[in-house]
């Protein structure tokens, strides 16, 4: 029987950043089974027919192989064909082996490092992200939750426009929406400390400990809002973190990752979870869909998971996708079983008069980029700058002059009250 070998080189995404470890920069000799390769372990591996191994070296590199005459010939492969590529990436050898072996058929055989928490662990102690996170509407009155995790950094103390556009639009229906503060639990590393991009076994330990931190907020939200959907909300690395795990909620929107993990695309969430994916086309941590993102390569991807799988592209947008954007907006109605919001906006060329031609003049006037300015029949405004696209700027201003008018930005069927204000005019 002709034996099969593959060997994958992970390429893993830590938050707001994807890490490609140039060969020249590598902090940590020692093997070390990461979140991917347990996955990959319980997802795929286990699918491979006998007489198989899986062989696991430094920086998230693993070689499997299968189907050979016995099982000792399939350990000796993987361990020689993980030393080789381990070999080739780093232009040097290792007298006493870079890999380890991690199984041999079905049985562990691992001797090596597991950094973290183990995966089918919850963070023991008071939840302090939860405690300290922020927090939007009455979670006793509300209809249900939503848990909003956020990329790699500590989430600022007011959210940025994109992300407020998404806690206003589920606050607008009535959900009690979180966002736990994941630092707020002894962390190994901060996005762009030195060792969280160049030391792989620094890398899991954060992210099994933000999974950790996840399960357990879960189960404190369910402990005290019994009866109520919960929708899991995850941003880069929150939402490669929701994609580590098996969490059992009513859905999940994952903004600026991948459908599923690694190359191959492993799902853990179970079918029955519906997923909707939301891609920034130019979105530059899109890494295997290629850019621009498309409906063919998007789709190329997706469909490898099994279950209800959702997806849409926003054009002319990166990392950050803020919800108002129609296809989004109603992808994301649709999930909920909630009425979409119709982004459609009026302009005005009215005369500006008092201390709105004042914001007018003095500081919508000298910023830069793309920018709006929208006004209220009742004399509020809003404004908008330094976005990369017409459609950020024109609903960012919109959605603050709604504020500004004492409204709430994306009730259910309803559509923008304020305008924007058109200067050509005048």
């Amino acid at each position: 029987m002709t034996c099969r070998l593959r060997f994958l080189l992970i390429l893993f995404f830590v938050s707001t950043s994807l890490l490609r470890t140039p060969s020249h920069a590598f902090a940590n000799d020692q093997a070390v089974f990461g979140v991917q390769e347990e996955i990959f372990f319980k997802v795929e591996y286990s699918r491979f027919e006998r007489n198989k191994a899986l062989a696991v070296g430094p920086d998230g590199f693993y070689f499997y192989t299968y189907s050979h005459g016995s099982s000792a010939a399939a350990k000796h492969t993987a361990l020689s064909g993980c030393n080789k590529g381990v070999e080739k990436r780093r232009r040097k050898k290792n007298s006493a082996g870079w890999c380890l072996t991690y199984a041999v058929n079905n049985k562990i055989v691992w001797k090596g490092a597991t950094p973290g928490i183990p995966s089918s662990e919850e963070l023991p102690g008071p939840d302090l992200p939860f405690i300290s996170g922020q927090k939007y509407g009455d979670g006793s009155t509300a209809k249900a939750v939503l848990l909003m995790l956020h990329g790699c950094g500590p989430p600022p103390d007011r959210p940025p426009a994109m992300i407020m556009s998404w806690i206003n639009y589920f606050l607008a229906r009535n959900f009690y929406v979180v966002m736990p503060n994941s630092f707020a639990d002894p962390h190994a590393a901060i996005c762009g400390d030195e060792e969280w991009f160049r030391d792989y076994a620094v890398t899991t330990e954060v992210n099994r400990l933000r999974v950790a931190q996840t399960k357990r907020t879960l189960r404190e939200l369910k402990r005290l809002y019994p009866n109520k959907p919960v929708y899991i909300w995850g941003h880069s690395g929150g939402s490669r973190t929701v994609q580590y795990f098996a969490p059992v909620v009513k859905g999940v929107i994952a903004l600026g990752d991948e459908c599923g993990i690694g190359q191959t695309a492993m799902v853990v969430i179970p079918p029955a979870v519906p997923i909707l994916y939301v891609f920034g086309e130019n979105d530059p941590y899109l890494a295997t869909l290629g850019l621009p993102v498309t409906t063919k390569s998007a789709k190329k991807r997706c469909i490898r998971s099994k279950g209800d799988r959702r997806w849409v592209i926003v054009k002319g947008v990166g990392h950050d996708t803020a919800i108002w954007h129609q296809n989004v907006i109603d992808a994301v109605s649709k999930l909920i079983g909630e009425k979409s919001f119709n982004l459609d906006y009026q302009r005005t060329t009215r005369a500006l008069t008092g201390p709105t031609h004042t914001s007018f003049v003095y500081a919508y006037e000298k910023s830069r980029g793309y920018r709006a300015f929208a006004v209220a029949d009742n004399g509020a405004y809003g404004y908008s700058y330094n976005w990369d696209n017409e459609v950020d700027a024109t609903q960012h201003a919109l959605a603050d002059c709604t504020v500004a008018a004492g409204k709430s930005p994306y009730a259910p069927g309803e559509a923008h009250t304020c305008k924007i204000y058109d200067s050509s005019k005048n």
